[in-house]
């Protein structure tokens, strides 16, 4: 059993902004495991797989061996984008007086390291480009504009978290780190996990089939809410599972499926279970 849980992703892994369990938190008491909680709201898919490559990598520097570590990296929307800021970062980008103004202002105090020393991450998204966002932060305003309409485009998305995917899946299988993927949403990761053109992306594609996969998890719990409608947040969280979606997928997708076959746990434990069309992609490349 794994003695300590690194939980990487968006809002739907942010333990720190909520006032409930979360589903990573259902899975650090399943195993009885430390929860490394590195999610954070509204980041990109880069910021997720180097700030879980790197405190995997610290763990096993200190000294803790492999198998006890375990992780979930939960991918997020595919068109937001997270790159590094601070001094070194920034070097001569004739854009650093805005760059440094846009730091991400979370501290850091709540999570295990910086992905790099001296340095912070700026994410963008979409939503970054309408009014409200010039009026609060118009630096940030202006540099989301001149990604999303000059740069931004479906293959740059699906390519960039498919690179990273296939990059965070290699170097758990150097390290031999157990470690399963989930999704904030389900449509991104079809348009990742079945990439088309075929030609443009199946080296990568081929390299990430073989990983424990799990459904998007606002998909699942739209599933929920044949049973109970009570599954999402209100206020300022709207469109995020509540404390019991995060249970219900927990259990639904990750305890009564998986706990089993690579840990070799208790009996499964079910909370509720719900016939849906989300589909699962596994193979036994832990046992």
């Amino acid at each position: 059993m794994p003695k300590y849980f690194i939980s990487a992703g968006c809002s739907f892994s942010d333990t720190h902004s909520t006032e409930f369990n979360l589903y990573n938190d259902f899975v650090a008491e399943y195993l009885d495991a430390e929860l490394i909680n590195l999610g954070i709201g509204g980041t990109g898919n880069q910021f997720i797989a180097h700030t879980f490559m790197n405190n995997v990598k610290q763990k096993l520097d200190s000294g803790v061996p492999a198998e006890n570590i375990f992780g979930i990296v939960q991918w997020s929307m595919i068109h937001r984008y997270a790159f590094v800021s601070g001094e070194e970062a920034l070097g001569h980008n004739p854009n650093a007086h805005i760059l440094q103004r846009l730091i991400y202002p979370r501290s850091f105090s709540n999570y295990e390291s910086m992905p790099m020393d001296d340095c912070g991450w700026i994410s963008i998204a979409p939503w970054m480009t309408n009014q409200d966002t010039a009026t609060e932060t118009p630096e940030l305003h202006h540099l989301s504009r001149e990604y999303y309409i000059n740069l931004q485009n479906k293959h740059t998305d699906v390519l960039n978290t498919l690179t990273l995917y296939s990059l965070v899946k290699s170097f758990c299988e150097k390290y031999n780190i157990k470690v399963m993927f989930t999704w904030m949403d389900e449509s991104n990761r079809e348009a990742v996990t079945h990439a088309q053109p075929e030609w443009m992306y199946n080296h990568l594609t081929d390299h990430v089939k073989g990983s424990i996969d799990l459904p998007g998890i606002r998909q699942a719990v739209i599933e929920y809410e044949k049973v109970t409608s009570d599954v999402w947040c209100e206020n300022d969280y709207q469109g995020h599972p509540n404390e019991l979606g995060h249970k219900m997928y927990f259990e639904e997708y990750i305890s009564s499926k998986f706990p089993r076959l690579i840990f070799k746990v208790g009996p499964k434990i079910l909370f509720c279970s719900v016939h849906s069309s989300l589909t699962i992609t596994s193979v036994d490349i832990f046992l």
